[in-house]
């Protein structure tokens, strides 16, 4: 298995913090541990930086792989393949738009050359947009940000009318007395909207002072730390700020608190005030986020967002389905909720004296 640097570490962190996640209300799987994912991360991984080559032998010939930005994540990459005179592009997962923190897919390194001349590529594999994407709402993410329906310094800090929506709605919701739960992937797209909160409570200090901005994630530390010292990966503006003024790293968040556990979250914040909470599990299946997303969706004043369509077959994408497919405004649901809890004295003697 090849990959870049980045998505090794980060990918370690996110299946761990799955796993611990998964672990504060279900039983531990039996197949794997922690341990495992660790020492497969260690052991079976070979990393690359970008542009490097890493040649394998195959059937005594040589397939030379080499990995492009492809600005999705960070350390995520096209990758292409040479082997003799047969080429291969490789790019199912990439990004052409500059986000706050990376590049954009740089289509003319593979696609145009001098006089017009398109790059002689014997296969081109890539994704399908999703057949389901058709049918939501659409809002163009290029478009410059409108007049806003919010006052509040807070919007300046979007740049498309996509982030102009999010934060209006977020910030309309935690003054009607909300909450707003946003499940995501530990690695994927969190870095990116920690920035944009962040830059935007840094905005209106009344946003900082009255509605806590929390980051729920057993591995949010040391998840942040990697970010931190990746710099190198990101974009030429992150770079060229970072050169200009020492210690200017985007990742220096200064209105985010990160809590490991649901406990020390209601402990410091209860959930009866408002709040802008980011957990992990974006499919809403297990750990902290379910249970939050129980907890909070009784309540109208409350908000959910999702960042990206969820997979099929998860209680995420059900709700994608009824409320904004089918503009449900109500609906009961049968769902398993996990809890761990502690067995008396009694049964747990019983339970290791057999």
């Amino acid at each position: 298995v090849i990959c870049t640097e980045p998505v090794c570490r980060l990918g370690e962190l996110s299946c761990v913090a799955y796993l611990e996640d998964r672990d504060k209300y279900q039983a531990s799987p039996e197949e794997f541990s922690v341990d495992d994912v660790v020492r497969t991360f260690m052991s079976r991984i070979t990393t690359l930086s970008y542009r490097e080559t890493y040649n394998l032998q195959v059937r005594g010939r040589t397939l030379a792989a080499c990995a492009l930005p492809a600005g999705h994540h960070l350390g995520s990459a096209c990758w292409t393949f040479h082997c003799g005179s047969y080429s291969v592009l490789y790019a199912v997962d990439f990004d052409l738009r500059c986000n706050r923190f990376l590049d954009g897919l740089e289509l003319q390194r593979l696609l145009p050359t001098s006089r017009g001349a398109a790059q002689p590529w014997d296969l081109v594999i890539t994704s399908p947009l999703p057949t389901l994407g058709g049918l939501l709402p659409q809002q163009g993410v290029q478009q410059a940000p409108q007049e806003a329906s919010v006052p509040t310094k807070a919007l300046t800090e979007a740049r498309t009318i996509k982030e102009q929506l999010l934060l209006e709605g977020t910030i309309a919701t935690l003054r009607r007395g909300g909450s707003v739960l946003i499940p995501s992937d530990v690695a994927g797209s969190v870095p990116e909207i920690l920035l944009l909160l962040d830059a935007a409570w840094e905005q209106d200090r009344q946003l900082s002072s009255n509605y806590p901005l929390v980051w729920l994630s057993s591995m949010g530390d040391m998840v942040l730390d990697h970010l931190k010292t990746r710099l190198e990966w990101m974009s030429k503006e992150v770079l060229a700020r970072f050169e200009e003024r020492i210690a200017s790293n985007p990742f220096m968040l200064r209105n985010v608190r990160i809590f490991q556990s649901l406990e020390e979250l209601c402990s410091a914040h209860p959930l009866s005030r408002p709040k802008v909470i980011i957990s992990s599990s974006p499919d809403l299946e297990s750990g902290d986020a379910r249970e939050l997303f129980m907890r909070l969706c009784g309540e109208p004043m409350n908000l959910l967002w999702f960042l990206g369509l969820p997979p099929a077959g998860t209680l995420a994408r059900q709700l994608v389905n009824d409320f904004v497919l089918q503009h449900a405004t109500r609906k009961e649901y049968r769902l398993q909720q996990y809890m761990k809890q502690a067995l008396p004295e009694e049964q747990l003697r019983a339970f290791y004296e057999t």
